[in-house]
């Protein structure tokens, strides 16, 4: 885990897939931002279960925070 964030309890979910290819089973992860621009921050991460992994997550809560921090400097 981060150092600005704290990842909660994952959940998956099936949902309806945006390409039109029915149903697509997803984790869901909470997360809270606790250091830095954006803190106090909460949002949600969205992974496809075929690409749940530890490395997947943390990068796209990395990408996420930084897109607000980017959004709070301007």
């Amino acid at each position: 885990m981060a150092d600005n964030y704290t990842v909660g309890t994952g959940r998956q979910d099936t949902v309806l897939d945006p390409n039109g290819r029915g149903f697509k089973s997803v984790w869901e992860y909470p997360v809270t931002v606790t250091d830095g621009p954006s803190k106090g921050t909460n949002f949600t991460v969205t992974v496809d279960a075929s690409d749940h992994s530890a490395d997947t997550v943390h990068s796209v809560i990395a990408s996420e925070i930084k897109t607000l921090d980017e959004i709070r400097a301007r």
